[in-house]
């Protein structure tokens, strides 16, 4: 069994918490492979060590192979981990016998275009897309759905998320949680100055279109950001990939949903 390791070195904990667990893998005649290092072959599990920002960074890299992604909760929140740290011993063997379910996630991809139509790239993306004004003041952006207008929204910005990342941006937002298992895009608007222009639920087939009236900037799961001129268009629709998580535990999405919102107040409120 071939396992890449992910880390966020920026905990203080989590290289001791690695080298424990890369000392257990290779007792057991696992080949561990930091993400650093030259890959040969295509890997079994993708195994991170982080929060869920860790994660993601890890989905985007590794994800859109189809590699199930584990991960092991050294953050805040931890809605996309599976196991604690502490857990590593009662899982470690069916881990390596890959006995363990697989959740698919929906997944998001973007298509950037100029003013004048000219594609600049694509993304895929976890969480959300975001669309925020380039200074303190408000920015406006038109919304169409399969070609349909649905009028400007004007105010901070929009967000357009998965279920995955509707407990994330687009919930601070006033956006609806949804369990994960959905397939649907969720539009939250930051702030809209029209009070009328209220959080939409789309269905996965249809394609969304934001274009810009001011210049403003575009963040992809609050990890990679580029500045757009007014004009950009962006498209969002479902992308094709999905994340596939490994679960060791099966247990029910919102059995453990609370006590995950609860270290977010714990957390902010010492």
């Amino acid at each position: 069994m071939k396992i890449i390791l992910v880390t966020n070195e920026a905990k203080y904990d989590v290289k001791h918490v690695a080298e424990s667990i890369v000392k257990k893998l290779q007792h057991y005649g696992v080949e561990v492979i930091e993400e650093n290092q030259k890959l040969t072959g295509a890997p079994n599990l993708i195994l991170v060590l982080g929060g869920d920002g860790t994660i993601i960074r890890a989905a985007r890299q590794y994800g859109m192979q189809g590699i199930p992604v584990l991960g092991i909760n050294m953050g805040t929140v931890g809605f996309l981990s599976n196991i604690e740290a502490g857990e590593i011993d009662l899982y470690i063997e069916r881990l390596i016998q890959q006995n363990y379910f697989i959740e698919e996630r929906m997944l998001l991809e973007s298509t950037v275009f100029e003013y004048n139509q000219r594609m600049l790239f694509k993304e895929t993306c976890i969480n959300e897309v975001t669309v925020k004004s380039d200074s303190m003041r408000m920015i406006s952006i038109s919304l169409e759905v399969n070609g349909s207008s649905l009028g400007t929204y004007r105010g901070d910005g929009l967000i357009v998320a998965t279920p995955t990342g509707s407990t994330a941006y687009s919930l601070s937002a006033g956006g609806p949680i949804s369990d994960p298992g959905l397939e649907a895009l969720f539009v939250t608007p930051i702030a809209c100055h029209n009070i009328s222009r209220r959080p939409l639920v789309v269905s996965p087939g249809r394609i969304l279109r934001l274009t810009l009236r001011d210049d403003g900037v575009l963040c992809f799961d609050g990890q990679i950001k580029i500045d757009l001129n007014k004009g950009s268009t962006i498209e969002i629709k479902k992308s094709p990939y999905t994340l596939r998580l490994a679960d060791l535990k099966k247990k029910p999405y919102f059995e453990t949903f609370e006590t995950r919102l609860r270290r977010i107040e714990s957390f902010f409120n010492g």
